[in-house]
This record gives C-alpha cells, structure tokens and sequence, in this order.
C-alpha cells in the first residue's frame, strides 16, 4: 500500500497481528521487495504485527531520498502513526536502519519495547567497534574483537 508520509508516497506492507515488529532494512533500501525476504516476515507475523516499508527514492517509494538520518526517522514516526501500528514497538534496523531506529528510537522512546540491530552501520568516527543498546539506553560503544 501506498502512505502519504510528509508529502511523499511510502510503499509499506503490514502482515499479522499481535505486537509490533517495525523492520527498517538497510542502507541499498531494499525493504519490501528485496530487504528481509517473505520467511523472515511470514515467521514473525505468525504473532505479531509486521511492517515493511521503502523508504522516499527507494523501492516502490516515491519521492526524494531525505537528505538527514533525522529525515527519514521523522519519515518512519509519521508512517506508523498514519497506519496505527500499535505501541510500543519493536523496531529491528539492519545495517544503514540501524541508524533510523537508533534516531527513531531516542526522539521517542515511548513507542520503542525494544531495538535490534542487525549488522549496524556505525557512524565513520567509530568504524571497527560494535555498538549495543538497552531499551531505553542511549547506544554504548562494547569491546571489539
């Protein structure tokens, strides 16, 4: 389905019931058709709410990529708030979505049960760390290796 979202189309797909699971893919936007893949969302939306989305200039989204992370966070708040995806969340970034949610997550942590990162893409000054996060916990850098 198509979402208006800040004046831009948004392809997003939601499957199941129960709690939600929000999946942000990664950098290649690949979301929808080419992110997660239908086994990944058909296993989680056996029991839980499951959205997928293209974000603005990817996918089947129409519009202009956002320019910030900020942008598209703010793109990803006014999506689910326009589908009602039911609060809070858990919001899974992979690679480059890491960051969305990561941002996503810290402007309003009262959507936010819990944060997964799947191969995150940490910002350049900190390459070759890994980054971990509590629910509520603001990201701490963890021992390499």
């Amino acid at each position: 389905m198509l979402v208006d979202v800040r004046g831009r189309s948004l392809f997003a797909r939601v499957r199941g019931k129960g709690p939600a699971v929000v999946l942000d893919c990664g950098g290649a936007g690949a979301g929808v058709d080419g992110g997660w893949g239908p086994d990944l969302e058909g296993l989680l939306a056996a029991g839980c709410t499951v959205l997928t989305y293209d974000r603005a200039g990817s996918g089947r989204s129409g519009g202009e990529p956002p320019g910030t992370v900020a942008e598209m966070a703010d793109d990803l708040g006014e999506l689910v708030r326009r589908l009602e995806i039911g609060m809070p969340a858990v919001f899974v970034g992979w690679s480059f979505g890491a960051l969305v949610t990561q941002v996503y997550a810290a402007r309003h942590p009262e959507d936010v049960a819990g944060l997964v990162f799947v191969d995150p893409h940490p910002p350049a000054r900190d390459r070759g760390r890994r980054w971990c996060s509590g629910p509520g916990s603001r990201s701490l850098p963890c021992c390499s290796g």
